[in-house]
Order: C-alpha cells, then sequence, then structure tokens
C-alpha cells in the first residue's frame, strides 16, 4: 500500500521568512519586492503545493485502487486455474484407468 507522508514548514522557518520580509520592507531599497508581492508570492506557491498534494493524493489511490483490484483478479484466475488443474489431473488417471484395464488379460 502506498502512504503519502505530510510535510509541513517548520515554525522557526516560516519566522525567519517573517523576518526576512520585516528587514526588507523597512530598508527601503529601490527595486525591491513589496511585501505584499511577497505575500501574494507565499500564497500562490502554498496553493501550487496544495494542487501538488492533492495530485500525489489522486495518484496514491488509484494504484492502491489498482492494486487491489488485480490482486483479486489474479485470485479469481487462480481459483480457476487450479480447478481446471484437478480436472486434468482426473481426466488423465481416468484414462490412464482404462488403459490399463484394456492392456490387462482376461481371464475366461
Amino acid at each position: 500500500m502506498y502512504k503519502l507522508v505530510h510535510y509541513s514548514i517548520p515554525f522557526e522557518l516560516t519566522f525567519l521568512y517573517a523576518e526576512e520580509i520585516a528587514k526588507n520592507s523597512r530598508s527601503g531599497m529601490s527595486g525591491m519586492v513589496t511585501v505584499q508581492d511577497q505575500i501574494q508570492a507565499d500564497w500562490d506557491n502554498r496553493e501550487l503545493i496544495q494542487v501538488i498534494t492533492t495530485s500525489i493524493m489522486r495518484i496514491a489511490h488509484f494504484l492502491n485502487n489498482f492494486d487491489m483490484s488485480a490482486r483479486s483478479r489474479l485470485a479469481q484466475l487462480n481459483e480457476k486455474l487450479t480447478t481446471l488443474e484437478r480436472k486434468i489431473e482426473y481426466l488423465e488417471a481416468r484414462v490412464s484407468g482404462e488403459d490399463l484395464n484394456r492392456t490387462q488379460p482376461t481371464e475366461a
């Protein structure tokens, strides 16, 4: 079975990222990205991560369903093959038994 592991960003990294945003906004350097732009980019990244996570979960769900379906069908096929093998063994035994009866001389 496939398992999906959820990773989250540690609080310390989130705090450092927020601190970096604050530093950049205080510096007031020209050409710097505004806090709103950084927040928007962060939301866009989070949305992308959510889409990827959802897609991975769907793939894992599909693979699990496919695995169960394939195992079930293979088990059914195995049962049918076992039944056919038993029938063949029975018929072979019957045919070889009849051959033995034909080759034995009968006493009159």
